[in-house]
């Protein structure tokens, strides 16, 4: 079954069974408030009935001959009751205008049977039990005998079983016509609640299938709404995956077939004897397969820890002293490419971490420095607040445009579209730099420096020998 049809039969279930359940509790109300209306009418006719018995007990003065008389004292209590049904029945087809239907039961005075016992309870009339009710006839102050009636415990008289009859099959036609109702209000709205549904499918199967430019339009705040929004953050990202894994499958065969395309071409220029055969060529040939193997070591390591899978040896050390030793190995090269560097320790900074790992996001960070930026001077300040190690490298080149800040750390990203070898690196190191930094429990992001160029911040958890 579909949804649609689910959702049918589940309401109409469910309003069939308080229907059913409504039509048995009034039915089972309306039997017991005729069966008191029924007892009620007995209690008046017996009261009638010790008037008329009072009557006679006057006149004949003992009850020797009362079976003959009997039927006509019952009469003379009925009578009013004939009379009153009667005038009822021509009321209501004067009203209605519609002649009978076949015979129409007449309440007859099967309910009404009592009986007669004289004053010692002895019976003299009918039958009595000890659930009966008793009435007593008293003449002259002198108690002369008792009438009995059986408590009606259930509907026998025709007239009031037609009724109650009447009355069940006027509940049903109700009761079917409501659940007609509700079946012409639960197909439109069992429509109106499927139909976000069936959109979702659709379009979670288009995604299946790799259609990652498929979008909901949500109605409403609800939980189908919601489910609409989860389908399109859910498409924006598969599609977001696509483009990121099409621009890297791009940019990684652009890498790999720069240096390879340059060797093959510096081979067969020396096979062709264009170029010699010497150190020179050797060098150029060496240069060029030392590029091919960093970008196949880095794709390595990027690789590996996207998977989870790089190593790391951590060990308490002090970041400022790595700092000193790092910056102390740079210290010419910086020199040379004219760029004075800004930094002095001033309070030791302990973490626990690989600092190996370590060393290669600060020489990254400082030969991405000497080459792109541009920049005549590096300002480098190492901060403990509290419970973290704040890292603080800017430099005073001309930076990088506002827009690439969020996306230097992606992989393969570069900030000049053309992957000129001139004007930066594959793009791979500063991705490399964030999955170290965050395999410390650390963050790292870029800003734009207050002296000019790029800065870059790095937070790393301080170590306690407690938590250790």
């Amino acid at each position: 079954m579909t949804i649609q049809n689910k959702l049918i039969a589940a309401f109409l279930g469910t309003i069939s069974l308080l229907l059913l359940t409504m039509v048995l509790a009034v039915q089972w109300s309306f039997d017991q408030g005729l069966l008191e209306y029924v007892n009620r009418q007995q209690l008046q006719q017996q009261e009638r009935l010790v008037q008329q018995l009072q009557r006679y007990y006057q006149r004949y003065g003992s009850w020797d001959d009362i079976r003959v008389h009997w039927r006509s004292i019952m009469d003379k209590v009925l009578e009013r009751d004939r009379k009153r049904l009667r005038q009822e029945r021509q009321n209501k087809e004067k009203s209605s205008h519609i002649p009978p239907l076949g015979h129409k039961p007449r309440r007859g005075s099967n309910n009404f049977r009592p009986g007669l016992l004289a004053a010692d309870k002895t019976l003299l009339l009918g039958r009595y039990e000890e659930d009966f009710a008793l009435s007593e006839i008293r003449v002259n102050d002198q108690r002369v005998g008792w009438v009995t009636m059986p408590p009606a415990k259930q509907l026998t008289d025709a007239a009031d079983l037609a009724f109650r009859n009447h009355q069940f099959a006027a509940l049903i036609v109700v009761a079917a016509v409501m659940i007609v109702m509700a079946l012409l209000v639960a197909i439109p709205l069992a429509r109106h609640w499927t139909r976000p549904l069936r959109s979702i499918a659709h379009t979670t199967h288009r995604l299946t299938q790799g259609d990652y430019q498929q979008r909901l339009t949500p109605h409403g705040r609800d939980e189908l709404a919601q489910l609409a929004n989860d389908v399109n953050t859910l498409a924006q990202t598969l599609e977001d995956n696509e483009n990121a894994r099409k621009h890297w499958v791009a940019s990684v065969s652009h890498e790999l077939r720069t240096p390879v395309a340059i060797l093959r071409g510096e081979i067969e220029a020396i096979m062709d004897g264009i170029r010699p055969l010497d150190m020179t060529s050797l060098k150029s040939l060496q240069q060029e397969a030392e590029q091919l193997t960093r970008l196949i070591q880095d794709l390595y390591e990027l690789t590996n820890a996207d998977l989870g899978a790089m190593r790391y040896r951590k060990e308490p050390f002090d970041l400022t002293i790595l700092l000193d030793d790092t910056l102390a190995l740079y210290q010419t090269a910086l020199r040379e490419a004219g760029v004075q560097l800004h930094w002095q320790a001033q309070h030791s900074a302990p973490v626990w971490a690989d600092g190996n790992r370590l060393q290669q996001v600060l020489e990254n960070i400082l030969s991405n420095t000497m080459k792109y930026a541009a920049a005549d001077d590096l300002y480098i300040a190492l901060q403990v607040e509290q419970n973290q190690i704040q890292l603080m490298i800017e430099d005073s080149g001309h930076g990088v445009p506002d827009e690439a800040l969020d996306k230097l750390f992606d992989h393969l990203y570069r900030v000049e579209a053309s992957r000129n070898r001139e004007t930066g690196g594959s793009g791979l190191g500063l991705a490399i730099c964030k999955k170290i930094i965050e395999a410390h429990d650390g963050n790292i992001h870029a800003f734009k420096s207050q002296h000019g160029g790029l800065g870059i911040q790095i937070i790393l958890p301080l170590f306690a020998e407690q938590a250790r």
